[in-house]
């Protein structure tokens, strides 16, 4: 969570935060009216649309909105970690994550 506060940190209107249970639930308790999800490929947006569906039928007031991200499509945390660990790859690591992510990925080495 500190990662994604620092990304965000400065930015009006976003708020990280985690939680156990039903996202719609948490989303009227916490007054929010639309639901940002990040979407890199088929598999992500097969998963992400049913719970559009979902959480449409529970709460027809709060919206779902798809990002894809296109910087970062190529992107996952197991290919960041597997830069990370290869001294040789680490240079790949600046177009794929923030760089204070990196510098936290880089100390756990």
């Amino acid at each position: 969570m500190a990662l994604i506060r620092e990304f965000y940190k400065g930015q009006s209107g976003i708020e990280a935060d985690h939680f156990d249970g039903v996202t719609v639930e948490y989303a009227r308790a916490h007054a929010v009216q639309v639901l940002v999800r990040g979407i890199r490929g088929v598999a992500d947006f097969e998963a992400e649309i049913s719970l559009a569906f979902i959480n449409r039928a529970i709460a027809p007031d709060i919206e779902t909105l798809f990002q894809f991200p296109y910087r970062y499509l190529d992107t996952s945390s197991s290919l960041v970690r597997e830069l990370a660990s290869h001294a040789s790859l680490r240079g790949f690591l600046p177009d794929r994550v923030p760089e204070h992510v990196m510098e936290a990925l880089l100390k756990k080495q």
